[in-house]
């Protein structure tokens, strides 16, 4: 094999790979219970406190558990960014029989209300 029939099939596998690779994940959101998830986080009166904090996650309906796993994520890096600390605790969320979370939908996607601990 030659240096340039060597180099040939070295990009050839190189581009392969790359596209590859760009398949996998075709979201730029992060992937929570095998769904692609975009969870906003905004404080609730900006002006008042920061410790009191919405989370909306898009079509939540796809996977509740992601949903929630893309909340209790967003919430805590919420907190951290605002308050130094990663606990907080959700104000408007129950469970069921199961200990599963009962998620409030807006339009359906999920809205969480919760609260830093300062």
């Amino acid at each position: 094999m030659t240096t340039r029939t060597f180099i040939g099939v070295l990009l050839a596998v190189l581009a392969f790979g790359g596209v590859a690779c760009s398949k996998v994940n075709k979201s730029r959101f992060p992937v929570y219970d095998g769904v692609p998830f975009h969870a906003k986080v905004k404080p609730v009166h900006k002006k008042v406190t920061l410790a009191d904090f919405r989370v909306k996650v898009a079509q939540a309906k796809r996977s509740p558990t992601g949903a929630y796993e893309a909340a209790q994520h967003a919430a805590t890096r919420y907190c951290i960014e605002k308050y130094g600390t990663s606990s907080f605790e959700w104000s408007n969320l129950s469970t069921d029989a199961d200990g599963s979370p009962v998620l409030t939908y807006d339009r359906g996607n999920a809205v969480f209300l919760g609260t830093c601990a300062t």
